[in-house]
């Protein structure tokens, strides 16, 4: 046996000689009997809640996903937990042009509150009591917040009626990228939400505060704020549209000369680019 051999041989039995005399043992936790856990979703939706300038340009969008999660482990302790997970992204409105129609966004606090029903059929609602996070100070665009919370440690099964809550904004103050601002006054936003595990989409929201009007539907809800219209919107459409205009009619052109339909002056450009550039007399 050539030594080459030798040593692919000897490879092969360290590689394979492991898994012949160690035997597999079983996830163990302290205090003896193998721990069989899972982590299941029972149920889940997003929404978005829009707010809106007077001409019904989009200042503020909030995007936010919600899941009900069941957590089972056989024994040594048994659980059957209910979990609520939030997940909550603010997104600045733009021009065409992708400038942000928003500076600055302030506010007292943000903060979401779970509302659901447990699998025994009672209703729980935590509304200014327990919240699943709270953040203060200011938002920069495109931040995302969120947390999850036990709901249920003693859960009778997976099953999950209702589950959903209430996004609460105090004191929300946009500052506008014209130097205005939109404020929401003294008393609090909050949105509602509710999602039940016979029907597909969740409920249409509901928002209380002041005189702001407001239209939902389903897995989406527009808000009409106070806030003018922005020139700089219509300055950037009309920009936008003048570049297309711009670049339509050059691709046009350049078509219909390589068809011979027209004739550009292509190679007096060509030589004026490439035309070398007299030295600045000292």
């Amino acid at each position: 046996m050539s030594r080459f051999a030798r040593v692919l041989l000897l490879v092969l039995i360290l590689a394979v000689a492991p898994s012949i005399f160690t035997q597999p043992v079983a996830a163990q936790e302290p205090g003896g009997g193998g721990a069989q856990r899972a982590l299941f979703e029972v149920g889940d939706f997003t929404y978005r809640a829009s707010f809106q300038l007077e001409d019904g340009t989009e200042a503020l969008l909030i995007r936010s996903a919600y899941k009900a999660m069941f957590l089972y482990q056989h024994h040594q302790p048994t659980l059957n937990h209910h979990y609520i997970s939030v997940s909550i992204g603010f997104y600045f409105g733009k021009t065409v042009l992708g400038r942000s129609l928003i500076e600055s966004m302030n506010y007292d606090e943000i903060a979401f509150y779970p509302k659901w029903q447990d699998s025994a059929g009672y209703a729980y609602d935590m509304y200014l009591d327990t919240a699943v996070f709270s953040i203060t100070g200011s938002m920069t665009d495109g931040r995302l917040v969120g947390g999850y919370m036990l709901i249920d440690d003693n859960a009778i099964s997976q099953y999950l009626p209702m589950f959903g809550g209430t996004l609460v904004l105090s004191g929300l103050v946009l500052g506008l990228i014209d130097g205005s601002e939109v404020s929401f006054g003294d008393e609090p936003i909050s949105i509602t939400l509710e999602k039940y595990s016979n029907k597909f989409y969740p409920e249409n929201a509901t928002l209380t505060e002041g005189d702001i009007t407001y239209e939902s539907s389903d897995g989406y809800i527009n808000i009409s704020t106070a806030g003018a219209s922005q020139v700089v919107v219509l300055i950037d459409l009309f920009i936008g549209l003048a570049m297309i205009g711009t670049a339509g009619t050059v691709v046009l052109l350049g078509l219909l000369h390589l068809r011979g339909m027209v004739k550009l002056p292509i190679s007096r450009i060509t030589s004026m680019i490439q035309r070398p550039v007299p030295p600045q007399a000292i």
